[in-house]
């Protein structure tokens, strides 16, 4: 199972697809595996001073393709 550090990589790569692309993103604060999640893939949160993305861990089993994981992260990400 791929853990929080590969997610905070894959993160860092989103939000620089993201500048490539000009697309301005809101401050992200912290990033979370989401342990309880069955019916979503993922999640983005605001609080007063940024956002939070959970993932749900089943987006980070092995027999999950890389791709699901890219393309749930950058959605979360273009939320902010």
């Amino acid at each position: 199972m791929k853990n929080i550090e590969y997610l905070k990589k894959e993160l860092e790569t989103c939000k620089q697809m993201a500048a490539e692309s000009n697309i301005q993103i809101g401050k992200i604060y912290d990033i979370k595996i989401n342990t309880k999640a069955k019916k979503r893939w993922g999640q983005c949160s605001y609080f007063s001073d940024g956002f939070i993305i959970e993932i749900s861990s089943l987006l980070l089993q092995e027999n999950v393709s890389e791709n699901a994981l890219i393309d749930t992260l950058m959605h979360e990400v273009l939320h902010t």
